[in-house]
């Protein structure tokens, strides 16, 4: 059976089929021998004790890779599961909050992971530094702000973090875990491919919703296209 979705670096494997159902994990040796024994292993979601197993009868999902890229991006949506949208008020009040006690409030700016952080810590001024800025977390931000946009003007919110993100990359573009929260230097480990898998997301979600917002007036058609015609 064809597997959709296959991940892996040199000494592992695993594959999804057209159901995300996990059907190969192949390590230490890629081929040699497979973990799952020819079995089928389903993905379960549990919230507030409730148990649903994600398979195409139910869910809304989307299989695919970023473009011209081998990372995956992968979604599924269940509507009778509870999932809430970008714009439903718990949605708004928890990434308000968000927002509110974890921006860094320096010339710096970004989002903390969480506050207290103390992962190279350089202060413990909480209050204004609530740990140091990361890229990721701060491009999640950012994809709220695009996922919830109706209109032009919404999605301007988003190009503020991008373009922060951008302009703290080193010169040959790399991108570290995390930003001195008073000299703007990179921390931790660099380049590190979460940050530029998610600024690749963020920037390809952006696009998408342009096409979706960015409308002709007259015409009612798109003013922009993400995907050109071959």
């Amino acid at each position: 059976m064809p597997r959709d979705i296959p991940i892996g670096n040199r000494c592992l494997l695993i594959t999804f089929d057209h159901d995300y159902c996990l059907r190969d994990i192949y390590y230490p040796f890629i081929g040699k021998e497979n973990h799952t024994d020819g079995h089928k292993f389903r993905f379960g979601i549990w919230v507030d004790g409730r148990c649903d197993w994600v398979k195409r009868e139910n869910w809304d999902l989307s299989l695919e890779y970023v473009h011209e890229s081998l990372l995956t991006n992968v979604t599924g949506g269940n509507e009778t599961f509870g999932v809430f949208g970008p714009k439903d008020e718990q949605v708004v009040n928890t990434m308000t909050a968000v927002k509110e006690r974890l921006w860094v409030k320096t010339g710096v700016v970004g989002i903390a992971r969480y506050e207290g952080d103390g992962y190279h810590k350089v202060t413990n001024d909480t209050d204004e530094v609530p740990g140091n800025p990361w890229f990721i977390c701060s491009l999640w931000l950012a994809q709220w702000y695009i996922a919830k946009a109706e209109h032009v003007e919404e999605l301007q919110e988003a190009v503020p973090i991008l373009e922060w993100v951008a302009s703290r990359a080193l010169p040959s573009g790399v991108l570290a875990e995390q930003v001195h929260p008073y000299t703007n230097q990179p921390l931790s480990v660099s380049p590190l491919t979460w940050s530029h898998a998610a600024f690749i997301a963020t920037t390809i979600e952006y696009l998408k919703k342009i096409e979706k917002v960015y409308i002709c007036p007259s015409c009612g058609h798109p003013l922009y296209r993400y995907e050109r015609e071959k």
